[in-house]
């Protein structure tokens, strides 16, 4: 039996689905409840992050692109997809997912952003100036928005218009892009300049941070310089996951779909979404077992859970034993 890479797929994510929802679901609830004061600032930033990593997911909850290469086409599979496919839906769902691509990068340059700043200025100034600092925030993620909008625009093309004939059994579900056009070039190569700037910028923003803990280490005590770089350390492990599993890939696949022609293109670009869609549990996970408050929330959760289930194991056969001695004295 030939294997069926499409199915795999759609296998893979629709398996995946109730992991992903579960992992934010546990993940928000911790944060909202254990959140200690000295670390609300970090946490609202986190809190951002994992916002623009759960729009990403959502997306992908009834909805899958599956890549028809060497076409420079996407097929949306996916339980929903049959009831309200259109083409230009299909065109929404990619700018909605590389929309939050770009604010998930956008929301980790903004978390290195300002903890420079808190290390740098204090906490008791971010809390001064909060409001400017929040409308600061909004005004850049409206912005990236708006540039990643405009620019899809100059990407999408008809199926009808497709220079390549489609069969109408290809033709299901199905929604494409210029191949190799000047649209393409300008959209792809954004995006991968995109990410490359926000990594950059990251790298510098960390370089900053660590210099100024050590620079600030007379002025401030010890455990506090100790605790900016456990935060610094921490955020830039929890980067990494979005960075190195779901922005990797993207710079992949738009490369492929830059090149739709080359061997295996198909493949490649399947492994690569499946590999992104994983890094939301991961992210979630690695939360809630790096910072310490966190961490000791989870433990007193599954102690609980697991002394509910003892006692009921016990009460299970304290019954029994009652039962048994009873039916006995019957007899």
């Amino acid at each position: 039996m030939p294997f069926d890479l499409e199915s795999f797929y759609n296998i893979f994510l629709n398996a995946t689905i109730c992991l992903k929802l579960a992992s934010y679901a546990v993940t928000f609830c911790v944060m909202f409840y254990n959140t200690p004061s000295s670390m609300r600032v970090l946490a609202k930033f986190m809190c951002n992050l994992l916002f623009w990593d759960f729009a990403t997911h959502v997306v992908w909850v009834g909805f899958h692109a599956f890549p028809m290469m060497p076409l420079m086409c996407f097929r949306l599979d996916g339980v929903l997809a049959s009831f309200f496919f259109y083409e230009r839906f299909g065109h929404l769902f990619f700018l909605t997912f590389f929309t939050n691509s770009v604010n998930v990068a956008t929301a980790i340059f903004l978390c290195f952003q300002f903890r420079l700043w808190v290390i740098r200025y204090g906490q008791s100034k971010f809390n001064s100036k909060k409001a400017q600092i929040y409308g600061y925030c909004i005004i850049v993620h409206l912005t990236v928005t708006a540039i990643i909008v405009g620019l899809y625009t100059t990407w999408p093309l008809g199926v009808d218009d497709y220079p390549e004939p489609i069969s109408s059994e290809e033709r299901r579900n199905l929604f494409c892009f210029q191949p190799r056009a000047a649209g393409s070039q300008v959209f792809l190569f954004s995006f991968i300049g995109f990410l490359v700037g926000i990594m950059t910028g990251i790298v510098v923003l960390v370089f900053l941070s660590f210099r100024e803990v050590n620079k600030n280490r007379n002025l401030i005590a010890e455990k506090t310089a100790k605790l900016q770089k456990v935060f610094l350390e921490s955020l830039l492990f929890l980067s990494g996951i979005p960075i190195n599993i779901g922005g990797i890939p993207c710079v992949i696949i738009c490369f492929i779909c830059y090149f739709p022609e080359v061997h295996n293109a198909q493949l490649v670009v399947v492994i690569c979404l499946l590999i992104a869609s994983i890094y939301g549990p991961l992210m979630c996970v690695s939360t809630l077992l790096l910072f310490k408050p966190y961490r000791n929330a989870v433990k007193r959760v599954l102690k609980r859970i697991i002394f509910i289930g003892r006692m009921r194991s016990i009460n299970t056969v304290h019954v029994s034993t009652v039962k048994g001695l009873s039916s006995r004295l019957t007899e």
